[in-house]
């Protein structure tokens, strides 16, 4: 056979009319170059992956297909010709190309993979179990399940440094230092968030996403070897503080520092407040830059760059401000700890507003510093004021919780809610569904902002309880 027939992509579907968007064209089988292999197809993949590509969305692991290109996705098939000395004619095979008749592939690009044909179903070989064969890296995640395995390893081996840490500080400074020693802690957040889309975003422009995750993750292996070597326990080096040293070192069991910590009331209402302040953050920073590049036209790069400057640098400016009012005015009324991410997140409302309203997008930069850094001032203040509401024993345990539960309502639900509101708005709004879930997400700022105030009430009665 000398030609193909192929799908080309001549529109973006409407709805989920995909057909609609296709039509069968023919050309010439190009000769076979060495290494390369052609296969003829059986089946073809239409997952959701293949579907997100066919969509004009720029926020898929790969970018969309271009209008007049021919379809790309997975396939099954027989090896048809093969000057590869991994493939012979007739085998059984699975791999990325192009929807057609024939695929013409380089093995290791395609990922070529020979398959058992001794089952009942070969069409088996596109599920789960037969894509997880891979690596779980996310620089080298081969379909959603590996990247997703991937990105809970991620965060598992993250989670495990900050109750810890945030006990050990809590050891080593007086409680009058310790708001801003927490945020100085915290500054890891926003500095993390400007490197990582500053180069991040480069970097998948440049490089794409696979190197770019490899890239920036090694590092992290040389990180944990230094923390690893040189960290050591303030309480065996005499570094902890009198006040800390004089409640003695015994361990407090599980279940009594989980009674002690949710019988005040203070840490239940700042445990609501910090879950809702990082339900919206986590929610509002990744559809953000969903609406840069969605509503204002933006390149992954371009918006890593710039709204990673705007965001890193307001939330490093937010986050140390935050620590230095909580020891400023908590010296004097310890209620005021919490004042500022109150105040804050009410006063982030007409700014960002505005820059979700404005159709200039360097406009809407420039007034997200604002909201950025009036949402930053509540990590020292919280984590400072859970440090003094609960036993020293029980420390690690009350910062424990409280991540837990920020990362599960913030980290798991505050981007998943966000984006299934926007997928819903989508039929009646287009492009701009995401502008009006960041309306309603503003308002919302007004949860954690009461609750952060209600806490403030009761902290002098508490922390009194505690001295």
């Amino acid at each position: 056979m000398s030609t193909r027939r192929h799908w080309r992509l001549d529109a973006r579907p409407e709805g989920h009319d995909y057909e609609a968007a296709l039509s069968l064209q023919e050309e010439t089988l190009p000769e076979l170059a060495e290494g390369q292999v052609r296969v003829a197809a059986q089946y073809l993949s239409m997952d959701a992956g293949v579907r997100v590509w066919m969509s004009a969305r720029e926020d898929g692991y790969s970018p969309p297909i271009p209008l007049g290109a021919t379809m790309q996705g997975q396939f099954i098939g027989r090896v048809e010709a093969s000057r590869s000395d991994a493939f012979e004619e007739g085998d059984l095979v699975r791999g990325f190309g192009d929807w057609a008749t024939h695929s013409t592939v380089d093995p290791a690009l395609a990922g070529l993979t020979k398959l058992d044909a001794d089952i009942d179903d070969v069409r088996q070989h596109f599920g789960v179990l037969g894509l997880n064969g891979m690596t779980a890296l996310c620089g080298l995640a081969q379909n959603f399940i590996q990247l997703l395995l991937a990105r809970i390893g991620v965060g598992v081996g993250e989670a495990g440094c900050t109750p810890p840490a945030h006990s050990l500080i809590a050891d080593m400074v007086e409680p009058a230092k310790r708001a801003s020693a927490l945020a100085f802690y915290a500054l890891g957040i926003p500095i993390g968030t400007l490197l990582g889309m500053l180069i991040g975003g480069l970097l998948a422009d440049t490089v794409g996403w696979r190197n770019a995750f490899l890239i920036v993750g090694l590092p992290g292996i040389a990180l944990a070897v230094i923390v690893f070597m040189l960290l050591k326990d303030p309480r065996r080096t005499g570094m902890v503080h009198a006040s800390a040293a004089q409640q003695g070192t015994e361990q407090m069991p599980m279940g009594t520092a989980l009674k002690a910590m949710f019988s005040s009331r203070a840490f239940v209402l700042l445990l609501v407040a910090g879950s809702a302040a990082a339900f919206l953050a986590y929610g509002k920073i990744t559809w953000i830059t969903i609406f840069f590049q969605r509503t204002h036209g933006l390149t992954p790069g371009e918006t890593g760059f710039w709204f990673g400057v705007v965001n890193g640098g307001a939330g490093i400016a937010g986050t140390v401000l935050g620590g230095y009012l909580a020891d400023r005015f908590g010296s004097t009324n310890r209620r005021h700890v919490l004042t500022a991410p109150a105040v804050g997140m009410v006063v982030t409302i007409p700014f960002a507003l505005l820059a979700f309203w404005s159709d200039n997008w360097m406009l809407a930069l420039v007034l997200l510093i604002v909201p950025t850094l009036c949402n930053s001032l509540y990590y020292g203040p919280t984590y400072s004021s859970v440090q003094g509401l609960v036993p020293l024993r029980a420390r690690a345990i009350a910062a424990a919780v409280l991540l837990f539960f920020q990362n599960l309502v913030g980290l798991g639900l505050g981007p998943l809610f966000f984006g299934i509101l926007s997928d819903l708005l989508q039929p009646a709004y287009g492009e701009d569904s995401v502008r009006y879930v960041l309306y309603g997400a503003t308002f919302l700022g007004l949860v954690p902002a009461f609750f952060f105030w209600r806490c403030s009430l009761r902290l002098n009665e508490e922390l009194d309880q505690k001295d």
